[in-house]
């Protein structure tokens, strides 16, 4: 066994350096879903809270939405219209979808 990982399928173990335990960067959250990396920028919800939340080396944890009406899935579309980087986030409460381009969080 791999440090910190249980490895069943061994194509896991091309896909990131399994010589290095994971690392906890956050806590105090009750359930989290939905990482996506966007250029320096750790991107996921805080289900319960109803938070966006974004981690940076070095500064850590903030919240980038304070009400993300339960948004659980974060996602990037490189090529959106116009070839616009955009930045998906789907939500189960309002069940929608919210798009924004990279310039403007969430």
């Amino acid at each position: 066994m791999t440090p910190g990982y249980d490895i069943v399928d061994p194509r896991f173990a091309e896909l990131l350096d399994t010589g290095t335990p994971p690392e906890r960067i956050a806590h105090g959250h009750t359930w989290t879903e939905g990482p996506v990396w966007i250029e320096d920028t750790l991107y996921f919800n805080d289900i319960p809270a109803r938070q966006m939340l974004g981690w940076q080396e070095g500064r850590g944890v903030g919240v980038v939405l304070p009400d993300s009406e339960f948004a659980n899935g974060n996602t990037r579309d490189a090529g959106g219209p116009g070839g616009t980087d955009l930045f998906i986030t789907s939500s189960d409460s309002v069940y929608r979808v919210r798009t924004s381009r990279r310039d403007a969080a969430a």
